[in-house]
């Protein structure tokens, strides 16, 4: 890593708050802006809008710290299940909990997450986790496919998986509609789909007609649902901004998926789109071996590598 301070496991974090003001405004007034909406680009309204997007895409330095675009977007505009426990903890015994839906939370863990993904696409390199299960990474993937494809026009972003259950049956993808949903009710970021609108693929453009014909026209962003079952060739030819591989504890054909989508997301030397791995071991004979691969051999596979704190 270039900045190994980044990564100090005695850090403390303070004014987390500061970070999601825009989501507890929400949660406080049921909107974004109090503003009278307006499209003139010098109103109150979509100044505010405009700096919102400007923190999603280039992230929010406050002074004193920074988060990146994708997990400004992640705390105040993806709304997530959460649980909770109702009692009092006990060393060693189970207690009573709630699942609700609330905006995430600021949690250390994450922040360090979304800062070496940043790192690893400022610095042309793909990136792998390795995780237990119930730290929301599915929610967080969802998020970043949604950022994409609400704030930058053309843009595809790919969900890749070894089963397509783990895409739509309360997996990534359906995590990834919530929210679409909930950006659509509550922000002016809202898009029409009116070529592509099913479980596996949703794109952002209408029809319109120009000189007597009908076009398709709009933002034209994507976000695509891919199951290889067992054919890693379904991974070629995948240009994107993003693709995430879901389950990849699970994923039959993992490395040989993987060393396919590469040339379609780099040139050369350049990285154009950033290719990430996230998973937890799974059960007897289910490809975990392709993921540990990927994390503890790095560099073979262009993903960043960096020191283990945890």
């Amino acid at each position: 890593m270039k900045d190994l301070k980044l990564y100090n496991p005695d850090r403390t974090f303070g004014r987390i708050d500061t970070f999601r003001e825009s989501a507890l405004h929400f949660k406080e007034f049921k909107t974004y802006t109090k503003h009278t909406p307006n499209t003139h680009p010098n109103s109150q309204y979509m100044k505010f809008w405009i700096e919102e997007q400007r923190r999603c895409l280039e992230g929010y330095n406050t002074g004193w710290d920074y988060i990146p675009g994708y997990y400004y977007w992640y705390l105040n505009y993806s709304p997530i299940f959460i649980v909770e426990a109702e009692g009092d903890w006990t060393d060693g015994e189970r207690v009573q909990g709630k699942r609700f839906k609330d905006f995430p939370k600021f949690w250390d863990s994450d922040y360090y997450y979304y800062q070496y993904l940043q790192e690893a696409e400022n610095s042309g390199k793909h990136a792998s986790v390795l995780k237990t299960r119930g730290r929301g990474y599915s929610f967080k993937g969802g998020s970043m496919l949604t950022r994409n494809y609400f704030l930058i026009p053309g843009s595809k972003s790919y969900a890749m998986a070894g089963e397509k259950e783990y895409l739509i049956n309360d997996g990534l993808l359906t995590k990834a509609w919530d929210i679409m949903d909930f950006v659509d009710s509550n922000t002016p970021w809202a898009k029409r789909r009116q070529y592509k609108n099913t479980l596996m693929h949703k794109k952002a453009s209408y029809e319109k007609t120009a000189q007597g014909v009908k076009i398709e026209a709009g933002y034209k962003s994507e976000i695509i649902g891919v199951s290889l079952k067992d054919n890693p060739d379904k991974a070629r030819g995948k240009r994107g901004k993003l693709i995430l591989w879901e389950e990849s504890g699970s994923f039959p054909h993992l490395l040989k998926a993987w060393q396919i989508a590469r040339p379609s997301m780099e040139q050369g030397k350049i990285t154009f789109g950033m290719m990430i791995a996230f998973g937890t071991g799974g059960e007897e004979d289910s490809s975990f071996e392709a993921l540990e691969e990927l994390f503890y051999y790095p560099k073979a596979y262009n993903i960043l590598d960096t020191p283990n704190i945890w």
